[in-house]
């Protein structure tokens, strides 16, 4: 498994800016469009489950995952111009396979297997409700950010025009449960606001660095990481869900405290159990008590929000923490709803030091990127996790210093 240029990929997507022939009050990149779009396919799905309509969830991630890719190679492209290259077969049928050849190059070295489903979905006309789902995730999280666009620059050339065809095209997913519960409620649309602000939270803010991410498109990545480490050990369907919605969670209580460094956490004895106990207790005040998700999805929630970095599997019905290796012998199977928490902290730690060693690459000057980088390098060159050899993933990077 070689996870770098896929990597690569990814961080390519948190250098292109959205909307950049309009007047933007902030920045708004693919990478944090893509992360939102994704948390919000989860909302969306899990009220069409509950509606009665069971989803094909590896189907979803990798079609979401797979668009992802699509974007970076393509960048910019219009829905206008999109539109009319599918109005021409012969040119679309040449620009799906340069495509596809494009996106070989970063997911074809992760996983052979999950590059074969996506020539296959490539070729799969039919209109599935996972397609739908991202369809509307995707609707929805582009009329949040036009919404921010149309504030700033109401009578601008085409502003008019763009927001009634995104509302027009969010109308067309008006059967989907969810739309109708953001529609028709208040506190489902704040879940909407709250996930968007970790966009605008910068990791590492302090430093001057290239590309910069927030905390939302980090979420994105360590979610893509975790799934494509997971795949790799032989996951099943539960636990590849578990394991790609922990990354993508696992900063949410960072909406509510901001995000603290983890050398911040670690110097002084005792402050990360302080920070997880009020990050747990602002989750509880302001996410859980207003109802922002259902009562019935606070246990996932919790879940994927704490302690998200144990090796976990619910027995008799509870969660229960389970020791190194216990997971991959005895609990792996769906029946047990697994977690693999061991393998999360490592995609998180290798989302922080890409992040870190594209920082270093860009600004070498900077010590503080350079000593991040080797520190994390250090602790994971010779780790294998879950049957998965992330040391490999990092002496990679070591190889390109």
């Amino acid at each position: 498994m070689e996870l770098k240029p896929l990597l690569m990929g990814l961080y390519r997507a948190a250098n292109m800016q959205r909307w950049n022939d309009s007047i933007r009050p902030v920045e708004l990149r693919e990478l944090d469009k893509q992360a939102h779009k994704m948390v919000l396919a989860y909302f969306l799905g899990r009220w069409q489950e509950d509606a009665g309509d069971p989803l094909d969830w590896t189907s979803l991630i990798e079609a979401g995952l797979f668009q992802l890719l699509e974007r970076v190679v393509l960048t910019d492209l219009k829905p206008q111009v999109h539109r009319r290259i599918l109005e021409e077969p012969e040119t679309y049928s040449r620009l799906r396979g340069w495509l596809a050849g494009k996106v070989r190059e970063m997911l074809e070295p992760a996983s052979g297997a999950v590059f074969e489903r996506y020539l296959h979905r490539a070729e799969d006309e039919r209109i599935s409700t996972e397609n739908r789902v991202l369809e509307a995730a995707h609707a929805l999280s582009s009329l949040w950010e036009f919404e921010i666009i149309e504030r700033s620059n109401p009578s601008g050339y085409g502003v008019e025009e763009a927001g009634r065809s995104l509302r027009a095209e969010i109308e067309g997913f008006a059967d989907l449960e969810g739309m109708r519960r953001i529609a028709s409620h208040r506190r489902y649309r704040d879940f909407v606001d709250l996930t968007g602000t970790l966009r605008f939270q910068v990791r590492w803010s302090h430093l001057a660095r290239e590309p910069r991410t927030s905390v939302l498109g980090h979420m994105l990545v360590v979610a893509v990481i975790s799934y494509m480490m997971a795949a790799s050990a032989g996951a099943g369907p539960r636990r590849l869900y578990n394991d790609c919605f922990t990354g993508l969670f696992h900063d949410l209580p960072e909406a509510l405290t901001r995000d603290i460094i983890s050398p911040v956490k670690t110097s002084v004895e005792g402050l990360e159990g302080l920070i997880k106990r009020l990050e747990a207790e602002e989750m509880e005040r302001r996410f859980y008590a207003p109802g922002l998700i259902p009562p019935s999805w606070h246990e996932e929630m919790r879940l994927f929000t704490e302690e998200e970095f144990s090796d976990a599997a619910f027995l008799g019905g509870r969660r229960t923490a389970l020791a190194p290796g216990e997971l991959e012998e005895r609990y792996a199977g769906d029946e047990h709803n697994p977690r693999d928490g061991r393998l999360v902290r490592a995609a998180d730690a290798l989302a922080a030091f890409t992040e870190a060693w594209l920082g270093a690459r860009n600004n070498p000057a900077c010590r503080e990127l350079v000593r991040a980088r080797d520190e994390f390098m250090a602790g994971y060159r010779d780790a294998v996790i879950g049957g998965v050899d992330i040391g490999a993933v990092f002496r990679e990077f070591a190889a390109d210093n």
